[in-house]
């Protein structure tokens, strides 16, 4: 065997490693011996075409990683969204029932201690009980027999009391007449709650509660759901 052979001994390893023809050949067979590599390695000579390749590999390898990462992310970002969007609450604000009004007439106050819901609520419950529902309803306040104005010292408390237990409760509007014609803002206690909190509502006992959907005087349902969306009252 002579140092022309281009398959053992240093010599025809260096021949080969100097060789722009057998650079090409790698190119064009589009891979590398494994076995030859490691020859190459335990030599310590490394071809250009076998460099290139090495800096070729890691590039598409990290370019590959890169773009699962993008992918994945993507996908997750979407997954995530797409759960949020599937867990939010339904919101009810108005009556479902077309044969029961929004406005309703004159009712007997509840005791101090105690609550009821106008017949829309009620029903909204009943259909929707167990569902993945919140409820937007105005909350008429009572204390001994009389209802409570907005302005009243005792509704501001109660108003604080129910915030400090975690309810999502503040001041709406809607607007009525005043007059004949001219409109006006009317102040309104307001909440949202799961149906959870409504059928188990911590009434204090000097408070009486009534729970309505809120709607303007003309019967438009006020849908003011967010509590960005209320007013403050200083």
């Amino acid at each position: 065997m002579n140092g022309s052979d281009t398959t053992n001994g240093k010599n025809g390893i260096s021949a080969l490693a100097s060789s722009t023809r057998g650079d090409r050949l790698y190119r064009a067979i589009g891979r590398i011996d494994d076995d030859l590599l490691a020859e190459y390695e335990a030599a310590g000579v490394r071809p250009a075409a076998y460099r290139g390749l090495k800096r070729s590999g890691a590039l598409a390898a990290a370019s590959a990683a890169v773009l699962l990462a993008l992918l994945l992310g993507g996908r997750l970002g979407e997954d995530v969204r797409e759960t949020e969007q599937a867990q939010a609450p339904i919101v009810i604000a108005s009556a479902e029932d077309a044969s029961v009004s929004s406005i309703e007439g004159s009712y007997m106050p509840p005791e101090d201690g105690s609550y009821f819901y106008f017949e829309a609520v009620r029903k909204a419950l009943d259909k929707h009980a167990g569902e993945n529902v919140n409820y937007f309803v105005e909350i008429d306040l009572f204390a001994d027999g009389s209802r409570l104005a907005v302005s009243d010292p005792r509704t501001r408390a109660e108003v604080n009391r129910l915030n400090k237990l975690g309810l999502d409760v503040g001041y709406s509007t809607v607007w009525t007449y005043a007059g004949t014609t001219k409109k006006k803002d009317y102040v309104y206690v307001s909440g949202t709650f799961t149906e959870e909190k409504l059928r188990n509502f911590p009434a204090a006992d000097e408070i009486g509660y009534a729970f309505r959907f809120a709607a303007d005087k003309d019967g438009t349902p006020d849908e003011n759901d967010s509590a960005a969306k209320r007013i403050k009252i200083k």
